[in-house]
């Protein structure tokens, strides 16, 4: 049972080494004792460090997270709110002081609304040389709908069944 305490000593040193370190604790030995454990070179025992050094560590990578995380999702609130009412072909711009993740977001929707400009107005072309080859059509042309529902005549099919 010893042996197995002092390798959880060595063990519980390895992981808190640098925690001790940002606590001020340098120079750490292991003992097997009738408890086993870890202690410092002044023969305080590990767990008055580690208590002292895993809240520090705590809190530096809690306050850390916040920073970063703020960083992060409050610029991008901003743009995805920007981005609900953003026309075909506008332009997004980074909210002020955004990360460059936010950055590079904003330029993906740039040029997702450019190209949905683009297939827009080729839709639109396609739709006039549609209905203007539908008109002209010198042929009768009643188009239905899946249902076989009627949707539209064309000129030459109103002129064939009198259709006004």
């Amino acid at each position: 049972p010893h042996t197995n305490l002092a390798v959880a000593g060595w063990v519980y040193l390895a992981c808190v080494t640098p925690l001790a370190a940002f606590a001020g604790v340098t120079t750490w030995r292991a003992f097997a004792g009738a408890n086993g454990g870890v202690e410092d070179a002044d023969g305080h025992r590990l767990a008055v460090y580690l208590g002292a050094s895993t809240g520090a560590t705590v809190l530096f990578t809690l306050t850390l997270l916040y920073v970063i995380t703020r960083g992060l999702t409050r610029p991008m609130r901003e743009l995805a709110s920007r981005a609900q009412v953003l026309t075909p072909g506008a332009q997004l711009s980074a909210p002020p002081g955004a990360m460059a993740e936010v950055e590079q977001m904003v330029t993906a929707i740039n040029n997702m609304s450019r190209a949905c400009a683009g297939h827009i107005a080729a839709n639109q072309r396609l739709g006039a040389q549609l209905a203007a080859m539908f008109s002209q059509a010198p042929a009768g042309m009643i188009p239905t709908d899946r249902n076989g529902v009627i949707t539209d005549f064309n000129p030459a099919a109103e002129k064939l069944f009198g259709i006004q």
